[in-house]
């Protein structure tokens, strides 16, 4: 199953970002807080978290956007027809003619 971009180009550098700090504090700044943090399930937690935002950022996929019909890029209604989507976005049509 291939999902669609539905992330914006600023969420999308974010959540990259978000994805590396995670994962370089994962694996060296978390025994700042922490003694003994190898192996722990924090640790896991943490590089888990900082995989899932990494990879989201950089596919621009959101599968739980897909799920719940969000998109902070362009915005797409997944389950609208043609005519039902110019309904509810009448300025793309407006753009369209523009350009």
């Amino acid at each position: 199953m291939f999902f669609k971009v539905n992330e914006g180009t600023t969420e999308r550098a974010l959540r990259t970002t978000i994805g590396i700090l995670l994962f370089a504090f994962g694996l060296f700044g978390m025994n700042m807080l922490v003694t003994d943090y190898t192996g722990t399930w924090l640790q896991w937690l943490v590089l888990v978290l900082s995989a899932i935002a990494f990879f989201s950022g950089i596919t621009g996929v959101c599968p739980l956007y897909s799920v719940i019909a969000v998109a902070t890029g362009k915005w797409v209604c997944p389950t609208c027809t043609e005519a039902e989507r110019e309904q509810l976005n009448p300025q793309a049509e407006e753009g369209a003619s523009r350009e």
